[in-house]
């Protein structure tokens, strides 16, 4: 046990060290299903209940799971999950820490410092796109010297481990561009469309992808989120917004690249599902008018 409080410890004080002093905690059951939540607990009220949270979540067989946060937002942080080896050595240089959740899963975690352009969600789904990292990530982890209780992995439950640290280091947008690890696309903003009896709209970026994927309702299958449903109605906002169904079908395909879980990255099926989001938006503003 004191081993496992070491490794928890030791994770608190390398999200300190790059300006974290509140914490989200959760506890989640085997099944996955959500126990207790206490948001923003002060880093000193977190670190003297971890000997007795780990000791009841070892017994209760429960998860505890910890959401960094940083009041003055002059930093962030962002979770790179579902890492490969390879890809977990090409962005370790720019991590506070990585950790192993199981056997061979891996996740980074990078602490960037607040840029005065972008805001921070997007500067994490770039980061996430341009890394191969998962796109769905919460943001949230499970506590080092913890055990990763999930039916799947009886009775031989694997205890999440720090495998490397470098404490306080905090990136800036720059660094990681320059490094190679951060790709911002380019906006191109279209001319004006005329809209008779409507409001004309200069977009200058895009719907924010990622929101649309994670409200989108679940899958026939119950294994995710649907996905064309998120590719229809970021459609239908973008071409809301002003942008073209050439431009929302091109800017579609770029959205979806990076994500080899979905195979729909066909010009067809982005040419198709743009069309379709704008009859849908074109009859929403008839019924209005």
């Amino acid at each position: 046990m004191k081993e496992a409080e070491h490794a928890a410890f030791e994770m608190l004080e390398l999200f300190a060290s790059a300006g974290a002093d509140r914490f989200d905690v959760t506890l989640t059951n085997l099944q996955g299903e959500k126990i207790r939540y206490r948001p923003n607990l002060k880093t000193q009220d977190v670190r003297c209940k971890i000997p007795k949270s780990l000791e009841l979540a070892g017994e209760q067989q429960h998860n505890i799971i910890i959401r960094p946060r940083v009041s003055d937002k002059a930093r962030f942080f962002v979770q790179l999950d579902d890492l490969k080896d390879t890809q977990l050595l090409k962005v370790q240089p720019a991590t506070l820490l990585t950790l192993e959740t199981s056997p061979g899963n891996f996740q980074a975690w990078i602490a960037i410092a607040a840029d005065k352009v972008m805001p921070e969600k997007e500067i994490g789904s770039a980061l996430r796109r341009s890394t191969g990292a998962d796109i769905s990530a919460s943001g949230a982890t499970r506590l080092a010297g913890s055990r990763n209780y999930k039916e799947k992995y009886a009775p031989d439950y694997p205890t999440v481990n720090i495998t490397y640290s470098n404490p306080a280091l905090v990136m800036t947008t720059q660094q990681l561009q320059a490094m190679g690890l951060l790709t911002i696309p380019s906006r191109i903003v279209p001319k004006p469309i005329p809209r008779s009896g409507w409001t004309e709209k200069k977009p200058k970026r895009f719907p924010d992808y990622d929101r649309c994927l994670q409200n989108a309702p679940t899958n026939t299958k119950g294994d995710g989120a649907d996905t064309s449903r998120a590719d229809f109605t970021w459609c239908m906002i973008a071409i809301d917004w002003g942008w073209s169904v050439e431009e929302t079908a091109a800017q579609l395909l770029i959205e979806r690249t990076d994500d080899k879980k979905r195979h729909r990255n066909t010009q067809r099926y982005a040419d198709i599902t743009a069309r379709s989001a704008a009859n849908a938006v074109e009859r929403n503003r008839s019924r209005e008018r």
